[in-house]
């Protein structure tokens, strides 16, 4: 040892006997250099010569002080072993203290060991040290410590799982205890109830209403003395119990009070630990219930805390949970759940303990689950084997259930299905054992699946039935909607229409009061419902097949932009009592296109089918439906035209049939029967050309970017074809429901790759394209069209519309990359968007903004205060959206950098959380139209400044050609000062500009999204 080293663990030592009582714990965090085993060795030396010379009280504190400091290291997670072997200097000590008779330094010695044999959970040890004291205190007629070492064997016994000893020990305890009249021995009342109510709960016992009694018992006297930590344990005992109740009984809200409450107790006492646990359970119980963004939270926090105390444990426990919860968030969410799976398993990998080892299994089962809804099956397979080795290794069951799982739903996938299901029973056999309700639920789900495939819809059913009863009892709300789903499938397989109708409409009202849970959580309601659609286009389906169409458009409006819904009537209306609001009715639907005086055209693409409902003005609705396997779609010459365009993901995106079925479709084609619903059963079996014909016929346009790089280019005879196509399918089957007069309005409500379609551009037999003969428009769904409508009308009423117009072109560029390890580069100038901005600035007799005035910080503060907006500058479609960094929604706009305060990118995210007052946006720049598609519509540009407060924006489809833009825009804002409806003055400015550039890319690319009247230039009149 270092002499200098030993001399500074001496003075270390003299100041600690010489400090105040109670702050032996902030000196020795002070000298964190110097705390290591051999500072415990010479601290315990510096005791024993103490006690030689029968200074008993200073050698009494001294000891005192190591044994905190050993607790504090240990729960701190440092690398403990070393410190362990002070268990054997306090037992030589116990000798000399024996040979000298310091009984009093004996007992303190011995309640120290078996309190460190307890730590270190050698808990035989610990018994036979107890024993000892225990018969030294009883001689000494010690009660209080004779109840407390009763009460530590008791735990010691539990924690080797006898049952009865432990139980035996703790009444033993109790009955000394009841018999002392003092405040800590009401405390170890309190401890001791707690721990024998505990011992009824999971994982020791079933005796979960003893449970309940016993710590309700404690909880009262708790209270009574205002023993607020008996009083948090005891209502975490109680939490457990609802927790696990079996059935009918398990109260997942009982349980999450108990712990909420228990949560407050522990944080108000400044108890960590207790704190810890509470959050550990809350998070469990959270996503559970499919409260996923009450979990996140929890999480977040757990995340936080391991941080801080450097708790590598925690820390990865918590990511792998985020991970969790964010995957049941649907697939826009699965990148963010990979990210926490990879985190977690990266930390769990470097520890040495049971708990790191569950984290492993787990968060490979996590990344499992990610390669599944990518469609990389082998990686997904790889993943789940090497979990299950590892929890077969260490006797994990649970693990081990969970990897056969998901390795049944793998050969599921590839139509293995006699694999498929003998992994699901043995997967059934280890969750039965367990007593895994909600595992047993989905493995007897999986079941009725496989019956689903081979047309035995009565066996189906028989399996949904059992698996719907066991997720009623646990109250698991996204479970029963997923089982009620596939119910509605098999019913159509027996042909049953109405009990198929009712058990998907009882699965819509579940998969609403999951997104209603997520509150303010607009990303995480729009993820969600894309893995719950199927249920929704189910419905439609069997809707249509019993001639229901207008209750059919109420469902199709029920599953498009609900989370833009919630959102929009939030900041019209301010905060809402509840998170959500319902869709319109038939009856309402019709008065939205009566106050707008246009004719609503709402599609559905629902795999095979496209369903349309023309709304007209005067409340009356048609119906088409149109079957997509006749598009017989042929590349041609077109074949080698790249797409890049759609956005979209095939494949396991689609969670066929409540996330099942996909590449067995093929060889189940035979085995789905003759039932005259076959047809309903095809939507979910069928790879609609749809998304095909969309993307080929942009691409078939020719459209290049506004840096006048071609992106594609094919014949005019292919356009013309593509467009002829897309207008026989969307417009031919309505053309005569279609008004008369052009300046009469058409507002296209899309639906999936529909997004994505320049209406203007289609063109029918006679050559005509479809803005030649109809002013056209589009808005995400009719509720949103109402409430753009409403908040116009609201802010007009207010006369709070702005008075400037804000003019932005061609800003001095920012640098960005888009692709991950990519350095980033400046973006090119836009000379012919500088040229715009000045022409549209003297139309108006404004100032113009361009290069260096541009910046992202002036332009912010200029937002607030403008009426009519223009931007004419790059649009950035997939800023936000690089893989391997943080996901945020899609899309920028790039202005002029500054440096350390902005840089230069006004993104999706960031217009989000503006409160605009501009009545109409033009953003003349590419792609700003688009984004990620989605249930909700578009993530991107045009939906953050709707969400802002715009009630018009104008965007553009596609990458678009710089001088002709410059002139369609200059022409726009002409006849918007002659004509102040916004959507006739863009088809005015669309026909005038194509007198001169004829092709459809010059000219097409626009599009209003909103409301057509209402601006600063006709005196605040809608």
């Amino acid at each position: 040892m270092n002499i200098n080293s030993n001399q500074a663990y001496i003075n270390l030592i003299e100041v600690l006997l010489n400090c105040p009582s109670g702050e032996e714990l902030t000196i020795l965090e002070s000298n964190q250099n110097l705390i290591n085993a051999e500072l415990v060795q010479i601290m315990l030396d510096y005791a024993v010569n103490l006690a030689v010379k029968n200074s008993i009280n200073t050698s009494e504190r001294l000891i005192s002080t190591v044994i905190n400091l050993l607790i504090t290291l240990k729960n701190a997670g440092s690398e403990s072993q070393e410190f362990f072997k002070a268990i054997d200097y306090y037992e030589r000590f116990l000798v000399i203290c024996q040979e000298r008779n310091y009984q009093q330094m004996q007992i303190m010695l011995m309640y120290y060991i078996s309190f460190f044999y307890r730590n270190i959970q050698d808990y035989v040890k610990a018994i036979e040290s107890s024993k000892q004291l225990l018969a030294i205190v009883r001689n000494h007629k010690q009660d209080f410590l004779e109840a407390e070492t009763l009460f530590h064997l008791g735990i010691d016994y539990q924690s080797l799982s006898n049952l009865d000893e432990a139980r035996n020990y703790y009444k033993q305890s109790l009955a000394i205890a009841e018999q002392i009249n003092d405040f800590a021995a009401k405390k170890l009342q309190i401890d001791i109830l707690n721990t024998l109510g505990a011992s009824y709960n999971p994982p020791y016992a079933w005796d979960l209403g003893k449970a309940i009694e016993i710590c309700t018992s404690s909880m009262g006297i708790a209270k009574e003395i205002g023993y607020r930590y008996g009083e948090a344990v005891a209502l975490t005992c109680i939490g457990k119990a609802h927790y696990w109740a079996p059935g009918e009984y398990r109260n997942f809200p009982a349980a999450i009070r108990c712990y909420e409450q228990a949560k407050s107790i522990f944080q108000e006492i400044g108890n960590l630990q207790g704190e810890l646990d509470a959050l550990q359970d809350l998070q469990d119980s959270y996503n559970y219930t499919s409260q996923y963004a009450q979990a996140i939270e929890c999480n977040n926090k757990l995340l936080s805390i391991g941080r801080d105390l450097k708790n590598s444990l925690i820390e990865a426990s918590a990511l792998f949970n985020l991970g969790r919860s964010y995957d049941a968030l649907g697939y826009l969410q699965k990148d963010i759940a990979r990210n926490y799976y990879e985190q977690s398993l990266a930390i769990a990998n470097k520890i040495n303990h049971p708990n790191a080892y569950w984290l492993q299994i787990h968060a490979l089962q996590g990344l499992g689950g990610y390669y599944i809804i990518n469609g990389e099956l082998t990686a997904a397979s790889e993943n789940y084997q090497k979990s299950l080795k590892i929890a077969e290794n260490i006797r994990e069951e649970q693990g081990q259930a969970n990897a056969l799982q998901a390795l049944a739903n793998i050969d599921y996938y590839q139509g293995n299905l006699k694999q498929a299901w003998d992994y699901n029973e043995r997967s059934l056999m280890l969750k039965e054992k367990l007593q895994d309700q909600i595992g047993k639920g989905a493995s007897i789900g999986f079941r009725g699946s496989i019956c689903l495939l081979t047309g035995e819809y009565t066996k189906a059913l028989e399996s949904f039935e059992q698996s719907l009863q066991i997720m009623e009892e646990l109250k698991n709300v996204a479970g029963k909607a997923s089982i009620l789903t596939d119910m509605g499938v098999a019913y159509l397989g027996l042909n049953q229409i109405e009990e198929a109708e009712n058990r998907l409409r009882a699965g819509i009202k579940l998969w609403e009061s999951v997104r209603g849970s997520l509150g303010e959580h607009d990303d995480f309601k729009v993820s969600i419902f894309e893995q719950q659609a199927n249920t929704y286009d189910l419905l439609q389906a069997v809707l249509i097949d019993q001639k229901k169409p207008l209750l059919a458009l109420e469902i199709a409006e029920s599953s498009r932009a609900r989370a833009f819904v919630d959102l929009l009537s939030k900041k019209l209306n301010g905060q809402l009592d509840k998170t959500t609001i319902t869709s319109p009715t038939i009856k309402e639907i019709r008065q939205i296109a009566q106050q707008h005086n246009a004719t609503l055209v709402e599609y559905s693409v629902n795999k095979s089918e496209l369903y349309i409902w023309v709304i007209k003005p005067n409340g009356e609705i048609v119906f088409k439906q149109m079957n997509l396997k006749s598009l017989n779609i042929s590349l041609g010459t077109s074949k080698n035209i790249i797409l890049p365009e759609c956005g979209m993901e095939r494949s396991c995106r689609e969670d066929v049939l409540s996330g099942k079925l996909q590449s067995i479709l093929a060889r189940s084609e035979g085995e789905l029967g003759t039932s005259p619903h076959k047809k309903i059963l095809d939507i979910f079996l069928f790879e609609s050309p749809l998304q095909e014909l969309v993307s080929i016929s942009r691409n078939a346009i020719g459209v290049r970017s506004r840096e006048s790089i071609p992106i594609a280019r094919a014949p005019n005879k292919d356009e013309k074809q593509y467009l002829q196509k897309l207008y026989n399918l969307l417009i031919k089957p309505i053309a005569d429901q279609l008004p008369s007069d052009p300046n009469a309005h058409i507002i296209f409500i899309p639906h999936k790759e529909l997004f994505l379609v320049p209406f203007a551009a289609l063109k029918n037999e006679q050559g005509k394209y479809l803005i030649e003969e109809h002013t056209v428009l589009t808005a995400p769904s009719i509720q949103v069209l109402d409430l753009t409508r409403k908040k116009l009308e609201q802010r007009l009423s207010q006369n709070s519309i702005a008075s400037q117009i804000l003019i932005v072109g061609n800003p001095t560029m920012p640098s960005v990359s888009l692709n991950i390890g990519v350095p980033a580069t400046k973006l090119s100038p836009l000379p012919g968007a500088e040229k715009e901005a000045l022409e549209i600035a003297t139309l108006f007799n404004t100032k113009a903004f361009i290069g260096a005035e541009a910046t992202e910080t002036a332009i912010k503060s200029k937002l607030l205060h403008a009426d009519i907006i223009h931007f004419a500058t790059h649009g950035l479609l997939d800023y936000g959206q690089i893989p391997g960094q943080r996901q945020d929604l899609p899309g920028a706009l790039a202005l002029a950098p500054e440096v350390g305060k902005e840089d230069g990118l006004l993104t999706s995210s960031e217009i989000f959380d503006l409160q605009l007052n501009a009545s109409l946006i033009v953003l003349s720049a590419c792609d700003t139209g688009k984004g990620e598609i989605t249930s909700d519509g578009i993530l991107g540009l045009s939906r953050s400044f709707i969400s802002a407060g715009t009630p018009s924006i104008i965007v553009s489809l596609w990458a678009v050609d710089d001088d002709c833009t410059a002139d369609l825009m200059k022409e726009f804002y002409c006849q918007l000062k002659l004509n102040f409806n916004k959507a006739q003055a863009l088809r005015q400015a669309m026909l005038k500009t194509m007198e001169r550039h004829p092709h459809p890319k010059y000219w097409a690319a626009f599009t209003l999204i909103g409301q057509t009247e209402g601006t600063v230039l006709n005196g605040e009149k809608t």
